[in-house]
């Protein structure tokens, strides 16, 4: 998957679903996505707002793994006066625990933007329990000049691997993944649909922050693991 800033919680069901996570850090990085920002509801419940990684100046058409942060810009203290506003006092309770984790996110001096999401990935998938490895996939494993769709990094990366596997997507990429391109690597293909795309639970769309600043722990863990395996096309 591509490096996102604090997802939503079917990203760390993903995590939570496989023995393995790699982001992929190859692809050209574009600002109106979601990798470098999220969404979190108001504090009044109408409307949402965006929290967001700073980043610097870049070219057009810059992978991923080529975009730094500014480590000398505010942002950090920034997004934590965000959630203060917004969630209110973080002194008790799990409002206070989930602070503590993003401040332990935003603590290090971290420039290379796909560390910096890699980091706070792990920091947050510990959080909730989930033990899987989040490691950076290497650039040798893909082959750019056959990279010219989503479904060309997968194919390509699993070209790669040492060893039969099983590639796990999130449901959105049962629109182009199919499984004859993985069979004949020997690669089985799965896809999970948690329970709020599938149900389109607004509240559960927006960040994972949302949940761990209004959600007791051991609640939030088992809507880590509300999801549903489904089969290729």
């Amino acid at each position: 998957m591509q490096p996102y800033f604090m997802p939503y919680v079917g990203y760390f069901s993903l995590i939570h679903a496989v023995d393995e996570f790699y982001l992929f850090e190859e692809p050209q990085f574009t600002s109106p996505s979601y990798m470098h920002r999220n969404q979190l509801p108001n504090a009044n419940g109408k409307g949402l707002f965006y929290i967001r990684v700073a980043t610097n100046p870049r070219a057009l058409k810059t992978s991923i793994r080529d975009i730094t942060i500014p480590l000398d810009r505010p942002w950090k203290e920034v997004l934590i006066r965000q959630l203060i506003s917004t969630y209110g006092s973080c002194r008790y309770g799990h409002k206070k625990e989930s602070l503590l984790v993003i401040e332990e996110i935003l603590s290090p001096d971290i420039s290379n933007f796909t560390l910096f999401i890699q980091h706070a990935t792990k920091i947050i998938a510990a959080y909730l329990g989930v033990e899987t490895r989040i490691s950076i996939a290497p650039p040798t494993m893909f082959n750019h000049a056959q990279c010219n769709s989503p479904s060309d990094w997968a194919i390509t990366f699993c070209e790669h691997l040492s060893e039969p596997a099983q590639f796990v997507n999130a449901i959105g990429g049962r629109k182009f993944l199919e499984k004859e391109s993985f069979h004949h690597l020997g690669c089985e293909l799965q896809f999970i649909e948690h329970d709020c795309v599938r149900n389109s639970i607004e509240n559960e769309l927006v960040s994972i922050i949302h949940l761990m600043m209004t959600m007791p722990k051991p609640k939030l863990q088992e809507r880590i693991s509300a999801y549903r395996w489904v089969e290729p096309r």
